[in-house]
């Protein structure tokens, strides 16, 4: 395996990921999860005020969380789609259980961050 990476200051992080994952490839023969990402639900309470619910998407260790969603109403359980590009998650928006298909941003190429808009 040899290849060669030229990258600014700004993606050595996610291009540390992306070889982690070629090199796992490489010695188990199996897809590494290095460049992959975390769905979760924050959830956000202070005194006196109700409860607010963040669906956050950050890298697989924690680092770089961007939030998708907030709300007041509880979400739970996100699920990233086969493919990638969609979450779906629970809301209780209106006292009960609904399911929610989220489309995300376009996917970015590897070793690049997704910019929030």
């Amino acid at each position: 395996m040899s290849q060669k990476f030229v990258v600014s200051g700004g993606q050595l992080r996610a291009v540390a990921h992306h070889i982690s994952d070629l090199i796992y490839g490489q010695v188990l023969g199996v897809r590494g999860i290095f460049s992959t990402q975390l769905a979760y639900i924050l959830v956000q309470s202070s005194p006196g005020a109700p409860s607010r619910y963040v669906l956050e998407v950050s890298d697989q260790d924690g680092y770089n969380p961007r939030p998708l969603l907030s709300s007041v109403d509880p979400i739970m359980s996100p699920a990233w789609s086969p493919d990638g590009r969609r979450i779906a998650y629970v809301s209780s928006k209106i006292g009960a259980p609904l399911f929610i298909l989220k489309i995300l941003p376009a996917v970015p190429p590897a070793c690049q961050s997704i910019q929030r808009n």
